[in-house]
C-alpha cells in the first residue's frame, strides 16, 4: 500500500506529529525559481544520511528525521522517492521511529507546511514588488509629456462626437446612445463614485460588441474583461482593481440569485469602493497552525454589464440600465453592415494611440469638467 492511500496520512487521525526544528528559507528560494533534483540523487543522499546515523548513534532523533523529509521536500522529491526514503529508514531502523504509517504522515503534513509556506513567499515577493503610488510632482510631469498628443481631442468642442463616429467606423452600427454610455461610464472610473452601465438587450442583438468596440478607445490598462469567475476570484486577482472598468459579459453570475457570493462581492464593491476579506491560512509557527489573513482590495471601479435577463435587485439598483435598440430600423441597418462586410468591405484597423493617452492624462488627474 502507497503511503497516500494510507487512512492516517495528513488530514487523517494521529497526522500531527510534527514538532518544531530548524528549517531554512527553501520556500522563498523555490518561490524564486528554485530547481528541482532528480529522484534517484534525493534516494542516495537520504540513504547516505541514514548511514551516518547508523554509524554515529544508532538511532536518529525525529527532528533529523523531519529536516530529511523536508529537505527532501524542498528539492522536489516525487512520491515514490517518499516511499523509497521511508523503507530505508524502516529496513535500517525499524518500527523505532513509528513505522510507515507515522512516517509517512510526518511527510505528507510536512509536504503541506511545506506548500502553504511557498504560497506565502510568493504573496511576500508580489507584495514586494508593488509600485509605490506616483506622486503629484510624478503625475504632473506625465501630464505635461502627454498633453502635446492629447491636447486637440481633449479640447474639442464636439469630443463626444468624435467618440462616437470612431466607435462607428470600427464596425458598430447606429447605438450612438449605448456607445455615448459606455465611453462614459469607463471614463467615469477615476471618479471615487463611478458610473455602472447595464447593458440589456436579446441574444445577439449587438450589446456586448458594440460595448467591447466602445472599450478599445479606453485601452488595456484600464479594462478588465471577464466572461466567467469564481465566486472569490475579485479577492485574489493580483491585477489592480482600483480605478480601473470591470467588464462581465452575459452575467449569469450577477442574476438573480441572492445568495451568489460574486455578486455579493461586486455589489461590495461598487457600493463601499474596496473589498475586506479576512480568511484563515496555514501558519506551522502559530499554537492553532492557522492564523487570520486580511485581504484588502482597493476600488472604486465602474462596473459594465451585459445581460440578456434581470439582476439582483440589490445589484441592478446600482447601475445604469440601457436597452439596445432592436427596431426593425435597427435590425436592417446591421443586416445591411452585414452585408457589406460579406462583399467585401472591410474595415480599416484603427489607431487607437491618441485615446489611450486621453484615458491615460485624464487618469493622471485632477481634471475639471463641466
Amino acid at each position: 500500500m502507497a503511503i497516500e492511500d494510507d487512512p492516517g496520512t495528513i488530514g487523517g487521525p494521529g497526522a500531527d506529529n510534527v514538532i518544531p526544528f530548524k528549517r531554512v528559507d527553501v520556500a522563498g528560494a523555490r518561490s524564486n525559481g528554485g530547481v528541482d533534483h532528480d529522484d534517484d540523487e534525493l534516494l542516495r543522499h537520504a540513504q547516505d544520511t541514514i548511514a551516518k546515523w547508523r554509524a554515529a548513534s544508532g538511532i536518529p532523533s525525529l527532528t533529523e528525521v523531519q529536516a530529511l523529509f523536508y529537505e527532501s521536500i524542498c528539492a522536489g522529491a516525487s512520491a515514490m522517492a517518499r516511499d523509497k526514503i521511508v523503507a530505508a529508514i524502516i529496513a535500517a531502523f525499524g518500527e523505532e521511529l513509528g513505522g510507515k504509517r507515522a512516517l509517512g504522515s510526518t511527510w505528507n503534513q510536512l509536504t503541506k507546511q511545506f506548500a502553504a509556506e511557498c504560497a506565502q513567499a510568493a504573496r511576500d515577493k508580489r507584495a514586494g514588488t508593488t509600485h509605490a503610488p506616483l506622486t503629484p510632482v510624478e503625475k504632473a510631469k506625465l501630464r505635461e509629456a502627454l498633453w502635446p498628443a492629447v491636447s486637440e481631442l481633449a479640447q474639442a468642442p464636439d469630443l463626444v462626437d468624435r467618440m462616437v463616429r470612431q466607435v462607428q467606423a470600427m464596425g458598430v452600427v447606429n447605438e450612438s446612445p449605448l456607445i455615448t454610455l459606455t465611453y462614459v461610464a469607463a471614463t467615469s472610473r477615476v471618479n471615487q463614485h463611478p458610473v455602472n452601465l447595464l447593458a440589456k438587450g436579446a441574444s445577439s442583438s449587438g450589446k456586448s460588441f458594440t460595448t467591447t468596440r466602445t472599450l478599445e478607445l479606453i485601452g488595456p490598462d484600464f479594462v478588465n474583461f471577464l466572461t466567467s469567475a469564481s465566486a472569490l476570484s475579485l479577492v485574489y486577482d493580483d491585477r489592480p482593481l482600483s480605478h480601473t472598468v470591470l467588464v462581465i459579459y452575459e452575467a449569469n453570475q450577477l442574476q438573480a440569485d441572492e445568495n451568489s457570493v460574486f455578486a455579493m462581492l461586486v455589489r461590495t464593491l461598487i457600493s463601499e469602493g474596496r473589498l475586506v476579506h479576512q480568511t484563515t491560512v496555514e501558519d506551522p509557527g502559530s499554537p492553532t497552525g492557522r492564523r487570520v489573513e486580511r485581504i484588502v482590495r482597493e476600488g472604486p471601479i465602474s462596473l459594465i454589464v451585459t445581460t440578456t435577463g434581470e439582476l439582483h435587485a440589490e445589484n441592478e439598483t446600482r447601475m445604469l440600465s440601457w436597452y439596445v435598440g432592436e427596431s426593425h430600423q435597427q435590425t436592417a441597418a446591421v443586416m445591411a453592415g452585414l452585408a457589406a462586410h460579406a462583399a467585401g468591405v472591410v474595415v480599416a484597423p484603427a489607431d487607437l494611440a491618441v485615446w489611450h493617452d486621453l484615458q491615460r492624462w485624464i487618469a493622471l488627474g485632477p481634471n475639471d469638467a463641466v
